[in-house]
C-alpha cells in the first residue's frame, strides 16, 4: 500500500461504534481534495515549480461556497509563492485565471451562485476512489 493509500485508509476508519461527525467528514474531504488536486496537477500551474517548493491546493472561488468547494474545476495546484500572489493581487490573478483557463472561468461564473450542500460522506467516498485510481495508474 502506498503512503497515500495508508493515509486514506487511516482517515476513513471510524472508531468502533462511533459515527463520524459532519465536521470531521468535511475536514477529511478537504484533505483528500487537496491531495487529489496536488496529484492531478503535480506542479504549480502558474510558474511550473515543483519540489522543494510547497504545493498548495488553491481554490478560485472561496471554499465557503459549498457548491464549488470540492469541484475540481474550482481548484488548481499553486506553489506557496504563487498562492501568496493569488491572494495579494486579486485583480491581476483574476485576469490571469480568465486568460489561462477560459472554460473554467465561464463554468465558475455560471455556477458560483447556485446553492447546494454537499453530502460529505459521498464526497469522501468519491475522492477516495479518484485518489486510489490515480495512484494505481501512476505506478511504473
Amino acid at each position: 500500500m502506498t503512503t497515500v493509500g495508508a493515509i486514506i485508509a487511516y482517515m476513513l476508519i471510524p472508531k468502533r461504534g462511533k459515527k463520524i461527525s459532519k465536521t470531521k467528514l468535511k475536514n477529511k474531504a478537504d484533505i483528500l481534495f487537496s491531495l487529489y488536486i496536488r496529484n492531478r496537477d503535480k506542479m504549480c500551474v502558474r510558474c511550473h515549480r515543483t519540489a522543494p517548493y510547497q504545493l498548495h491546493c488553491a481554490h478560485i472561488i472561496t471554499r465557503a461556497n459549498l457548491r464549488l468547494r470540492f469541484d475540481p474545476m474550482n481548484a488548481y495546484c499553486l506553489c506557496s509563492l504563487c498562492h501568496r500572489w493569488w491572494h495579494d493581487s486579486p485583480t491581476e490573478s483574476g485576469k490571469w485565471f480568465e486568460e489561462t483557463f477560459p472554460i473554467n472561468y465561464d463554468y465558475l461564473l455560471k455556477n458560483k451562485n447556485k446553492i447546494e450542500k454537499p453530502d460529505y460522506q459521498e464526497v469522501v467516498g468519491s475522492l477516495k476512489k479518484l485518489l486510489e485510481s490515480d495512484y494505481v495508474t501512476d505506478k511504473p
